[in-house]
């Protein structure tokens, strides 16, 4: 296996014993880049769907069978002295899935370059539901997802940023999709986990996030009875508090969408909150609801029609925000 620092891994990840790194939270990716024609790629995630990049040219493989799996990776030009630009993402939206890179073969006289490409100065984590990791965003009609192509990923790659995707579909703060009650299992438990399905295992290597976005609610208030808006305001502002204990610094974006049930307006409050506390470090975003005729992808999700003008939205409020000049 590759030199752990030769590659950059942004989110969330562990390395495991036999140098293989693991990851189970959605769209964490590798990258790297190499001199020469090509490399053999092994790796294991039942169920997982992943892509390899190499200079912009996409190889998606998946759903994973069990057990190891192995590729074989050629650099278009084929050359000895050109470098390459690889990134390995996986890109299923479920945060189930464990993901592990077990090694990179390089071809021949291939090498990967040292130092290789730098951290961006800018890594964003955003954090929340189904919404977040792009759910349903490729059909109105199947359940086809991409979370490379969700606006969290979209609005990264727009203001030219490292991110990760601290996301849980079906996920709220005090009560999940459809459950009655309050669920012992939410989005805010599962924040400090390296793995979102293993409890306990809360150390994990990923570079500091410097912004954070924050979208999240929404199951919560899916269903009747609501929980307590006075609960779910101290477990929202108690999220935050863990993303600035986690990184240091960080500058938080909060989300709130204009949609029937009454989500928008108790995030609204928890934010007017944090204000009226002091906190200099947070804004409130506010998005529009989704247009049911052009704008829907898998059960009353974003399509990436929808998912892109969220992104273009956030990229230019956190730009305004501070002083970031967006990709053109």
């Amino acid at each position: 296996m590759v030199r752990p620092d030769l590659l950059n891994i942004p989110g969330r990840h562990r390395l495991e014993r036999g140098g293989s790194f693991a990851w189970q939270w959605p769209g964490v990716y590798a990258d790297f880049s190499l001199i020469g024609p090509g490399f053999d790629l092994d790796v294991e995630g039942a169920g997982c769907l992943f892509r390899v990049t190499i200079d912009g040219e996409v190889h998606n493989f998946g759903p994973l069978p069990a057990g190891e799996q192995h590729f074989v990776l050629r650099c278009a030009s084929h050359t000895l002295d050109q470098s390459h630009f690889v990134r390995i993402q996986t890109t299923s939206e479920s945060c189930e899935l464990m993901f592990k890179l077990l090694n990179i073969k390089l071809h021949g006289k291939t090498s990967i370059i040292d130092p290789n490409p730098p951290q961006k100065s800018r890594h964003i984590e955003f954090v929340g539901d189904s919404w977040t990791c792009g759910f349903g965003n490729l059909s109105k009609d199947a359940l086809q997802s991409d979370c490379s192509q969700s606006f969290a990923a979209l609005a990264a790659e727009g203001l030219e940023a490292d991110y990760s995707l601290v996301a849980a579909s079906g996920h709220g703060l005090v009560k999940n999709f459809g459950e009655q009650v309050p669920s012992k299992i939410t989005l805010f438990s599962k924040y400090p986990r390296a793995y979102p399905q293993i409890p306990f295992c809360v150390d994990w290597l990923g570079s500091k996030a410097n912004i954070g976005v924050v979208l999240a609610g929404e199951n919560d208030f899916s269903f009747e009875p609501y929980p307590d808006g006075e609960v779910f305001i101290s477990t929202y502002r108690k999220l935050l508090d863990l993303m600035r204990k986690r990184h240091e610094g960080i500058r938080l974006f909060v989300l709130a969408v204009q949609r029937p049930n009454p989500t928008a307006d108790w995030v609204k409050k928890a934010v007017a909150q944090e204000l009226e506390s002091g906190a200099n470090d947070i804004s409130l975003v506010e998005l529009p609801d989704l247009d049911s005729a052009t704008e829907l992808g898998y059960l009353y999700h974003p399509s990436i029609e929808h998912h892109r003008q969220l992104a273009k939205i956030l990229v230019d409020h956190i730009s305004q925000s501070i002083a970031v000049t967006p990709r053109g």
